[in-house]
């Protein structure tokens, strides 16, 4: 009986490895299969301790990612990193988990950076280079559409830059981030010095 017991402890720990130890470029492929706007050029190093080089999300560069995974996550049925995007003009942290089915669970993100490396701005407004921010308590995403958002917001001070430019000097705005017809939506609002919305 004891034979038994260290054999299936053997074919435990075994099969912790190799899904631990699995290349992050696998698990990369089928996280890009199931949200397609994820792009990236490379990853190194294994689930447990690797580097995304390159990532994009849809048009939009976000950089390298570096993430070390929570073994033990294995034993739920998902894989569950911490993330850190520490280069270029967006700083991000938080922590990601992809199920066995797929879906993607985001939680604790936190982004902030310039509009300047925004390429979803047009380019006179990315010019201006207001800052912004972004908090997630939560994000889940499956088959590339967005499910639920919890407690997000995100923050920029971009319209207080007009002035600059255009004259005019706009509030900060801010506003929940929500997921509507499967797609991640901001509805940001700011009220002006002159009472203005």
């Amino acid at each position: 009986m004891r034979w038994v017991v260290y054999g299936l402890l053997f074919l435990l720990i075994a099969l912790v490895s190799i899904v631990v130890l699995a290349p992050l470029s696998a698990v990369m492929n089928i996280a890009s299969r199931n949200a397609p706007a994820i792009n990236y050029t490379a990853a190194n190093g294994s689930v447990w301790n690797g580097s995304v080089m390159g990532l994009r999300y849809g048009a939009q560069p976000v950089g390298n990612v570096k993430l070390k995974t929570d073994w033990l996550s294995v034993f739920g049925g998902a894989l569950k990193s911490s993330v850190a995007v520490t280069d270029g003009g967006v700083l991000a942290s938080g922590n990601a988990r992809i199920d066995l089915d797929g879906g993607i669970n985001l939680s604790n993100i936190k982004v902030r950076g310039n509009t300047s490396d925004l390429l979803s701005l047009k380019q006179d407004i990315r010019t201006l280079g207001g800052d912004f921010s972004l908090s997630l308590k939560k994000l889940t995403l499956k088959s590339g559409a967005c499910r639920k958002a919890e407690s997000g917001e995100v923050w920029t001070n971009i319209l207080t830059r007009f002035e600059q430019k255009y004259d005019w000097k706009g509030p900060e705005l801010r506003g929940p981030i929500t997921c509507e017809n499967g797609r991640i939506v901001v509805n940001m609002t700011g009220t002006g010095e002159r009472g203005e919305t």
